[in-house]
């Protein structure tokens, strides 16, 4: 994006913002149409989720001004109020001037279950394993970022089972 510095755009009509707004974002005319309201049909709703029986549209506006770590960005915004995209604009413009925003993430991390109906004894207990041998037997995990990282062990009671 060259800039989320777009002077003068709410006072654009509706296809002018839209036009502008995809020479700062390098968008191609397919892309900006799926901003269009019909632009999720009624079959491909009902396979993205369950008991589908139709759609709803809420105007789709964009917050300008945004800089996030270091970069221009126009932030999408889906609301029936008003005064939320001024306010985000008004105070991304505010921060702007003092750098922008500084944002970053944590890895995600997933935790599942293992049930063994063999119950530990002391000959033979539950300990668990380590990373490498959790995901040994499976190289395409092991390759990904979000591979296995532990497998520990614990024991429960067997009532509730």
């Amino acid at each position: 994006m060259s800039t989320s510095r777009l002077s003068g755009f709410g006072r654009l009509v509706p296809s002018e913002r839209r036009r502008r707004l995809g020479l700062a974002a390098g968008l191609v005319p397919a892309e900006l149409a799926t901003l269009d309201a019909d632009a999720l049909p009624l079959e491909t709703a009902d396979s993205m989720v369950e008991n589908v029986v139709g759609t709803f549209a809420l105007p789709f506006a964009v917050a300008l001004n945004f800089v996030v770590n270091r970069h221009d960005v126009v932030v999408p915004l889906v609301v029936e109020e008003p005064s939320v995209v001024a306010a985000a604009s008004s105070a991304a413009l505010l921060a702007r001037a003092g750098g922008g925003f500084a944002a970053d993430a944590d890895a995600g991390v997933m935790i599942g279950q293992i049930r063994s109906s063999t119950p530990p004894t002391p000959a033979r207990p539950w300990r668990g394993c380590n990373a490498p041998a959790a995901g040994s037997s499976t190289p395409r995990v092991r390759s990904r970022p979000a591979s296995v990282r532990a497998v520990p062990g614990r024991a429960t009671s067997r009532s509730g089972c």
